[in-house]
């Protein structure tokens, strides 16, 4: 059994195997990296004091050896299924009888310099440059507009409006809020359309409160001279622009994709056309990009294996659920939706009081999230309960 990849879907993958089908397989975690890094924290990194940022780093050796696995260093490159191997980054050679595929998508700049594109921790120094030039500018009365941008096609949104709320919130701490305008520009219909329109106004209200401008519906074609050219029409004056990256699939030579690189599956994780090799999490074809959905794309597949190498397990199918943890000011608001196809199916629920999922964390995976709680990562809560869709 090999596992390709190093972020949280690949991790929920290897704990699954463990839980799911303890000693009936040989489970082997490729990764490229010697850490899990839950990037999901890196938005409140920027307003805390310089080094005592959020990110937490869980050593994938461990991680691996909790779950009765093993881990090799290296990234995965190509894919020879008619052979049963793959060839990693260093040209080594590694065979499989089952390859699971959890590398992820590329994030790119969506749009070129100046605008600072914010892909997780590595641009958390940069967004702090840029509050402390906006700060520093206030102070001798220099009004800064300040546009942070959702670019369309496949995307995980919810970074864009926690950089937009805290920002407010840090500017109005610093006594300079009335300085700078803050606009939130998304190609989404509305403000996190994807879980609903109940908590699609939730959210709405939340930037209001806030004092943030929403454009939805508009793309941004470019940044020049000053103006945001929106399509379908528009011009927005901007000083500064922050936008989160476009995502690309791996395109991994050997397996089938589609124009975007991101790799072709059914339902149920299998890769179109070969044997054996499935593909979950932002590497596939599913159109929401975000570690829940990953999670749970991971756990069908676990559950699939499981049951071929005979685990008394339950057949599992992948009905999506998307679960976000939005952080405004000092608070945290849960939201939830359940999704077909990418699109979704209900009203949403949301809640800036009660947890919607347990532990509540930013990771919702049910093999995952108990793990980091064990660890004490991500959270400060004494009692742990096992994971649940709701409360406990």
């Amino acid at each position: 059994m090999l596992v390709a990849g190093g972020g949280v879907t690949a991790a929920e993958t290897v704990l699954a195997l463990g839980s799911l089908a303890p000693r009936l397989a040989r489970v082997e975690l490729l990764a490229p990296q010697e850490h899990l890094t839950l990037v999901q924290s890196s938005t409140a990194s920027p307003f805390a004091p310089e080094g005592t940022e959020e990110l937490v780093h869980i050593p994938l050796a461990d991680l691996a050896a909790h779950a009765g696995a093993s881990l090799q260093k290296g990234a995965l490159a190509a894919v020879d299924a008619g052979r049963r191997r793959v060839r990693t980054a260093s040209g080594a050679q590694i065979g499989y009888d089952v390859l699971i595929v959890a590398i992820g998508a590329r994030p790119t700049p969506y749009l070129g310099d100046p605008v600072l594109s914010f892909r997780g921790p590595a641009d958390v120094p940069a967004y702090r440059r840029l509050l402390d030039l906006i700060e520093a500018g206030a102070l001798r009365g220099i009004v800064t507009r300040l546009a942070i941008v959702v670019p369309p096609g496949p995307t995980w949104a919810l970074p864009a409006y926690e950089l937009a709320l805290l920002t407010a919130a840090h500017l109005e701490q610093a006594g300079v809020r009335a300085r700078v305008q803050l606009t939130l520009v998304t190609a989404e219909d509305g403000p996190l359309a994807a879980f609903g329109p109940r908590a699609s106004e939730s959210v709405a209200d939340d930037l209001a409160r806030a004092g943030v401008a929403v454009r939805a519906g508009s793309v941004v074609r470019r940044w020049a001279w000053g103006r945001l050219e929106l399509i379908p029409e528009g011009q927005l004056v901007v000083d500064r622009v922050v936008a989160l990256p476009s995502l690309r699939g791996p395109a991994t030579p050997g397996l089938p994709v589609d124009a975007h690189g991101f790799i072709r599956t059914d339902a149920q994780g299998r890769v179109e056309g070969l044997e054996d090799v499935f593909a979950v999490g932002d590497a596939g074809t599913f159109p929401v990009k975000q570690g829940g959905i990953g999670c749970q794309q991971a756990d069908v597949a676990a559950t699939l294996v499981a049951r071929r190498l005979g685990a008394d397990v339950e057949p599992a199918e992948f009905v999506p659920t998307l679960r976000g943890l939005l952080r405004t000011d000092g608070r945290s608001r849960f939201l939830r939706a359940d999704l077909a196809g990418g699109r979704d199916e209900s009203a949403g629920v949301t809640s800036d009081r009660d947890a919607l999922w347990w532990p509540p964390q930013k990771v919702a995976g049910r093999f995952l999230t108990p793990y980091l709680a064990g660890t004490g990562a991500g959270t400060e809560l004494a009692d742990m309960a096992p994971y649940t869709a709701s409360p406990a």
